[in-house]
């Protein structure tokens, strides 16, 4: 029962109660928790055997022994009133002490759940949007997964087969009735992080009952709740294989906490590897052959990395035929983001089977390199090659480019031409019939831009010629970027929204350090294009031109990015606010417990690593932030005194000296002075005099420096570990 400054709310509950009752108390940030020893006819109450802890209202409604959304079915702002529950007041006491508070959660889909889950404590509050993006009930996170409140206990939220949207029309139609509204910004917020981030929590619970349990905005739902259609969390057709993972996520956390070696493992299930059970060794062996089938791609960024880099740009050409190397010959040259995009794009073409125009442009592709190999022949036997033109004259095979492109001159001229296989490709999947060509000019530049017309229309008309052999059709070879590129080019919307939505034939770029790079400047103009909506197949999706080969760019459906970030990294700016916007963001902390499972020190000396690390991290989050804390990896191998030696001499030790900038005395407030050695003072002062300043303080100060770990023995080590305890 709590009391509050109006009295005549006492006699509904004041009737009800008996001595040996227990009441609870909230003042001054206060929990007082006592046994009724007399109820007096003035309605006051004297209460025996008072605990008083420390707890704020808001804490006290993190406590899930009372069940607070009960509270709030009279009110939560601790009117008085008789609990329906039955407490137990010492899980309640025991609680409290040990700020073991519950915390509640929207999430965007039950995959978001199943990706978290390990962050969350036993009895948060997890609310998850089905597939319509409508609210469900409100579960209990529990060692089992989601479970529902206890029979005797019924709660259903206002807002239950709403969207979010829908919640937000609400609150503005409410916030012009009464100004009073302020849901509208916190909803707003609510839909950006689902959007960006797939997660939001509440900072309060009066945040989470104000937003949801609000009858005088949504109506009261409660006796319709039973209608509404299941959430995916507990539809019993549900199958988690069937929630795609989001198309852009970022791992981030402090150093150490396994963020790369869960990439490995996210890569292969995207591809849908099933790793249960596996090795670690089998599945690295797994994402070695995905890697160099070209599935998965992984790449760092670092502040040197550019756009031209990652997308497109010009570069020399190594394989020139300029042979004395007088002259640098330039390209232009895909980069890798490019090139994963096209390979997930010719997927898609080479799964669309209906799309006949994509096996004419692969057709053709080999058709063009068969006519090169003959043209070489010939050249070779000195046998000169003339091909005819439009115009009833001739032009003469001059050679074959180290890029296979073909070299044409005029008769009797001097200067040459070069047809390329890339352009020469686009006209064969515009020009039907090179007899309907009337202005060669217009019609070819249309397509392919200034070129010579009468030499791509020479050598177009002398491939038509060859007819392409049984044998050759449907071979299996390895596909230039330009055949890639040509393929793409006859993929309309359709073709890519039949694989919008669906796990098949995905591809994954894996980008280390994301944070570490100019993110604006790598990406350029495609960073709007890799969003879900803007990918190709989608209603809004986007091309862009590239600016070196002018050539239109889209991100196709089947592509996922996962990102890596250090949270710890100085040596960079917070990370981009538009590519913030475009990624899922989950947070990957420190888990002690991971260690158990891999290995662990030698009992003989009890140490206890997880222990250890708690203590470590706990002590660095007061001082700096959760961000700089040290990850579990670091521990992961060390199961003897002497690796675990190696792990403080050059892990931790210079890792805490690069987040304290070598200070000692707080390096010292987290390790203890096992550690350090004190250098001695001299003996005279070795200062010089100034009038104005008395050195006197600095010439008595003791200076520290680190003890070489690996130098210790095993006794003076594990004094140091247990100093580490306060021991």
């Amino acid at each position: 029962m709590w009391k509050d400054d109006t009295e005549s709310r006492w006699p509904t509950v004041y009737g009800l109660l008996k001595p040996n009752d227990n009441a609870i108390f909230i003042a001054d940030n206060k929990l007082l928790i006592g046994t009724i020893a007399e109820i007096k006819k003035n309605k006051s109450i004297l209460c025996n055997n008072i605990d008083e802890i420390e707890c704020s209202n808001d804490h006290f409604l993190q406590l899930n022994e009372i069940y607070p959304e009960l509270v709030s079915r009279i009110k939560a702002n601790f009117q008085p009133f008789i609990h329906s529950k039955q407490i137990n007041i010492n899980k309640l006491i025991a609680d409290a002490k040990a700020s073991n508070f519950i915390s509640y959660y929207i999430l965007s889909n039950f995959s978001k759940y199943n990706e978290l889950k390990s962050k969350f404590n036993t009895n948060d509050r997890i609310i998850i949007l089905d597939s319509d993006k409508k609210f469900g009930t409100v579960k209990i996170h529990s060692s089992d997964g989601l479970v529902d409140f206890p029979p005797d206990i019924k709660i259903n939220i206002n807002v239950i087969g709403l969207t979010l949207n829908n919640v937000l029309d609400k609150n503005e139609e409410m916030k012009h009735k009464d100004k009073k509204s302020n849901n509208v910004s916190r909803i707003k917020n609510i839909i950006s992080e689902i959007s960006s981030k797939g997660i939001f929590k509440f900072k309060s619970f009066f945040a989470y009952h104000d937003t949801l349990y609000n009858k005088r905005v949504y109506g009261d739902t409660s006796s319709t709740s039973l209608s509404i259609k299941p959430t995916i969390a507990t539809d019993p057709n549900f199958k988690l294989d069937e929630v795609r993972p989001p198309l852009n996520q970022i791992l981030y956390g402090p150093p150490g906490t396994g963020k790369t070696y869960s990439t490995i493992n996210k890569a292969l299930q995207i591809l849908g590897i099933d790793i249960e059970g596996k090795s670690r060794q089998e599945i690295k062996e797994l994402f070695d052959i995905k890697m160099s089938e070209g599935r998965i791609v992984f790449t760092t960024f670092h502040q040197s990395m550019s756009y031209e880099d990652f997308i497109e740009g010009i570069k020399p050409d190594l394989n020139g035929n300029d042979t004395d190397n007088t002259n640098v010959n330039y390209k232009i040259v895909n980069g890798i983001f490019c090139k994963v995009c096209i390979d997930a794009s010719f997927a898609i073409a080479q799964l669309t089977s209906k799309n006949k125009s994509v096996d004419e442009v692969l057709d053709f592709s080999l058709q063009y390199d068969k006519f090169v190999e003959s043209i070489e022949e010939k050249l070779v036997t000195a046998q000169q090659v003339k091909l005819d033109t439009k115009s009833g004259g001739a032009v003469l095979v001059d050679s074959i480019s180290q890029l296979g492109n073909i070299i044409i001159k005029h008769l009797d001229g001097t200067r040459t031409y070069t047809v390329s296989k890339a352009r020469l490709t686009k006209l064969q999947s515009v020009i039907t019939d090179l007899n309907d060509v009337n202005n060669i000019n217009n019609q070819f530049r249309a397509v392919i831009g200034g070129s010579n017309s009468s030499a791509y229309w020479s050598v177009l008309n002398e491939i038509r010629k060859v007819k392409l052999t049984a044998s050759s059709h449907g071979e299996k070879r390895e596909y230039t970027e330009d055949e890639k590129t040509s393929a793409i080019s006859k993929l309309t919307k359709a073709d890519y929204s039949d694989y919008t939505r669906k796990m098949i034939h995905p591809y994954v770029l894996i980008i280390d350090e994301i944070n570490r790079g100019n993110v604006s400047q790598i990406f350029g103009e495609l960073i709007t294009l890799i969003e879900d909506d803007k990918r190709m197949g989608n209603r809004e999706s986007l091309e862009a031109t590239l600016p070196y080969s002018k050539k239109t760019f889209g991100v196709p459906p089947n592509l996922y990015i996962i990102g890596t970030m250090n949270t710890a990294d100085r040596s960079v700016e917070a990370l981009d606010t538009a590519l913030r916007r475009r990624f899922c963001f989950e947070e990957m902390l420190p888990q002690p417990e991971i260690i158990l499972d891999e290995g662990k020190i030698n009992d003989m000396y009890q140490i206890d690593l997880v222990k250890l690390l708690k203590t470590i991290n706990k002590r660095i989050e007061k001082l700096l932030d959760k961000d700089h804390q040290i990850g579990h990896s670091f521990f992961m191998s060390a199961m003897t005194i002497d690796r675990l030696k190696h792990v403080f001499q050059y892990k931790i030790i210079p890792m805490l000296q690069e987040y304290f900038y070598g200070d000692y005395g707080k390096i010292g407030l987290v390790l203890g002075k096992g550690f350090f050695e004190p250098i001695e003072s001299a003996s005279e002062n070795i200062f010089a005099n100034f009038d104005e300043y008395d050195a006197s303080d600095f010439a008595e100060r003791t200076i520290y420096k680190f003890i070489n770990v690996k130098d210790m023995s095993d006794e003076i080590f594990i004094n140091a570990i247990n100093l580490i305890y306060n021991k």
